[in-house]
């Protein structure tokens, strides 16, 4: 087993001490620090950047996914239409009783 301390470890993973620092501290990468020093594993190098590998190639088959036609697709709908309710919708679903708004007029 191969074991390279923190800033082995960050040049090999092409990052600053403080980045790599950081991330053992979140419990992205594993560590450990039997004394004053960090002392990382070759294995969870390996680890870590499989897991990032993974995460990529997932981010890009998600992204290719979203760049389908909306035409193609019948569950997507497009356009002007708001998830979100609107004021009078509101009014509607819980009894409020509202004046219909003025429209602004002028006269010359």
């Amino acid at each position: 087993m191969k074991t390279y301390d923190l800033q082995q470890a960050a040049e090999i993973l092409h990052m600053s001490s403080s980045a790599l620092r950081l991330k053992i501290k979140q419990g992205v990468i594993r560590a450990a620090k039997p004394a004053k020093k960090w002392v990382i594993r070759d294995k969870d190098i390996e680890d870590y950047l499989t897991t990032e590998a993974d995460l990529v190639a997932q981010r890009a088959s998600s992204f290719r996914s979203n760049l389908e036609c909306p035409s193609t697709s019948a569950e997507r709908s497009g356009g002007l239409i708001s998830p979100h309710p609107t004021a009078r919708e509101y009014a509607a679903r819980l009894g409020l009783v509202t004046e219909k708004l003025r429209r602004s007029t002028t006269t010359d």
